[in-house]
């Protein structure tokens, strides 16, 4: 019967024990991903800054293009009606 009251105080003791251990290491590994990232985002947002102007001008030039053809199109009507 003591045997059994060991076991159960070995439960009671030591597994809480490890398992603060383990909100420890999660605490820290969270803390040095969280300072990694820090880190990486001055080179990332230049990154991103040069994606979002690379799509602006992708969509200003397109719709430039369009307008550029609609024109011409018309400049050739006009032309052929003379």
């Amino acid at each position: 019967m003591t045997k059994y009251i060991y076991i159960f105080l070995f439960y009671i003791v030591i597994l809480p024990a490890c398992a603060n251990d383990q909100t420890e290491v999660e605490k820290i590994s969270r803390h040095k991903a969280d300072s990694l990232f820090q880190l990486q985002i001055p080179a990332l947002e230049g990154s991103i800054d040069s994606i979002c102007i690379h799509k602006m001008n992708y969509a200003l030039q397109y719709k430039l293009d369009s307008i550029v053809l609609q024109r011409k199109s018309e400049i050739i009507k006009l032309q052929k009606g003379l």
